[in-house]
Formats: C-alpha cells, sequence, structure tokens
C-alpha cells in the first residue's frame, strides 16, 4: 500500500501587515511524496520582493509513469489564514498541524527524462 509523507506543516498564517523593509518576502512550502510509486508533489507560494502585494506560485507534480506536471504564476490573493495567487489556494487550518492545498489551472507536462 502506498502512503503519501509530508513534512513540517508551517506554525503561523500569512503575515497581515507587510513590513517596509525594502526586499522583504514572505514563503510557504509543501513536500510529500510516495516513494513506493515515485510520485511527489512540491509547491511553494511567497510574496514577490518587488511587490509583496503580489504572490508567486510553483507547483510540480511528479507521477508514477515518469510525466511531470508543472505550473508557475502569480497574482495578488490571500487572506487571514491563507495565501493565494491565481491557480493555488494553501490554507493554514491549524498552525503546525494541518494544511489544505486546492488547485484549478493549467499545467505543463513532460517528461522527467526529458529535464
Amino acid at each position: 500500500m502506498s502512503r503519501f509523507t509530508i513534512g513540517s506543516i508551517p506554525e503561523e498564517t500569512p503575515i497581515r501587515t507587510i513590513p517596509p523593509t525594502p526586499g522583504w518576502s514572505e514563503n510557504f512550502a509543501l513536500l510529500c511524496g510516495d516513494p513506493a510509486t515515485r510520485a511527489g508533489v512540491f509547491f511553494s507560494i511567497g510574496r514577490w520582493h518587488a511587490d509583496p502585494s503580489m504572490w508567486r506560485e510553483n507547483l510540480f507534480i511528479a507521477l508514477p509513469d515518469g510525466r511531470m506536471l508543472s505550473s508557475k504564476s502569480y497574482g495578488r490573493g490571500g487572506g487571514a489564514n491563507y495565501a493565494s495567487a491565481s491557480n493555488a489556494h494553501y490554507e493554514i487550518l491549524e498552525p503546525g498541524r494541518r494544511v489544505r492545498l486546492r488547485f484549478d489551472g493549467p499545467v505543463w507536462e513532460s517528461r522527467l527524462a526529458t529535464l
């Protein structure tokens, strides 16, 4: 039986007041995988250093058959307990314990051998 394992869960939610520090950014990441099937997901979202009101998101999915799916986008979203650019919604349900990632958008398909 396959089982995905997940790394650490953020202990905090997105900052509500952006500090006036030049180049400041805030980042969240999610990494999970199943060694038995070689399937995995990497997601990262962070504020763009040039404009911290803008989030940039990256999603990479490795499928057991060797295909890779990826998506990158930018947008302004987010709230008290979630970060969102344009296609993804990364919600911290219980700081340090549970998160939820939703994605609705286009992906590019490639093969691991060609990357």
